[in-house]
């Protein structure tokens, strides 16, 4: 387990009601344990741009599915490789997320985050989110669709 205190993924973490800065706890042994993630999983990751940085984002989408992008990813759909995942702020617009890289090879994913341990007001296990407007964004599983018209990471690189 870690231990940290960042400013991160308003308004989850850090919301503008607390006059507090959160301090939460990441369980990095289920991650590697093999533990699968699920969406609406709050996570930390190695930057697919700097390795060197740490970023904390939620699991919007999982291999198999298919996710409506927003600006500037170069396609509105894509549908999720084995092996990665599709993660987003929870601030869209304001974030460096997959829209910005693409999908996440699962090896990129340090630690899951579990609980809120500060301010006092916020203890406990971290809240899932309510059925949202990201949510809506993805189609859970392999769709029956056209998979020649989807747009995959691959299609993309070979353009």
């Amino acid at each position: 387990m870690t231990l940290t205190h960042r400013l991160v993924s308003q308004p989850t973490l850090n919301p503008d009601t607390s006059g507090w800065n959160d301090v939460v706890i990441f369980d990095r042994f289920s991650v590697s344990s093999g533990n699968p993630l699920a969406r609406g999983d709050i996570i930390s990751l190695r930057s697919p741009v700097d390795g060197k940085k740490t970023l904390v984002k939620r699991v919007l989408a999982l291999a198999g599915d298919i996710i409506k992008t927003l600006p500037p990813y170069p396609v509105t759909e894509t549908l999720i490789p084995e092996g990665h995942i599709w993660v987003e702020g929870d601030e869209p617009f304001h974030s460096l997320d997959s829209n910005n890289f693409g999908p996440i090879p699962l090896a990129l994913v340090d630690a899951k985050l579990r609980y809120i341990v500060f301010p006092l007001h916020r203890l406990g296990p971290l809240k899932r989110p309510t059925t949202s407007a990201t949510t809506a964004r993805v189609s859970c599983g392999f769709v029956s669709r056209n998979e020649d018209a989807l747009v995959t990471p691959e299609k993309i690189r070979q353009e």
